[in-house]
């Protein structure tokens, strides 16, 4: 799942980006309207509407059945990266993001 979001956000596919959100995640954004809108401003897209930025991911831990959280390293025009997390959490039998670290 952690890789989806990865290829999404490299993609500039926002409306998979928001498939992966868990719903609480979208109300807690304000995005359960036009998740792919918000998305799309908040991702500070390139020109073709994909993100200037390349992700990479670190780790991935799983705490339990239910709780998971990834690193992943952000490097946007030749800077260094920076550290961004994700929180996930296990809806049925789906991982999804329920927030940022």
């Amino acid at each position: 799942m952690v890789q989806e979001y990865v290829d999404a956000r490299t993609g500039g596919d926002f409306a998979a980006i928001c498939d992966l959100y868990s719903e609480s995640f979208k109300e807690e954004l304000g995005a359960t309207e036009n998740c792919e809108g918000f998305v799309r401003e908040q991702s500070g897209g390139g020109e073709d509407g994909a993100p200037a930025e390349e992700l990479q991911i670190v780790e991935v831990r799983v705490r339990d059945d239910e709780r998971a959280t990834a690193a992943l390293d952000v490097v946007r025009g030749g800077e260094g990266p920076a550290r961004i997390g994700l929180l996930l959490t296990r809806e049925g039998d789906e991982w999804r993001i329920s927030g940022l670290q």
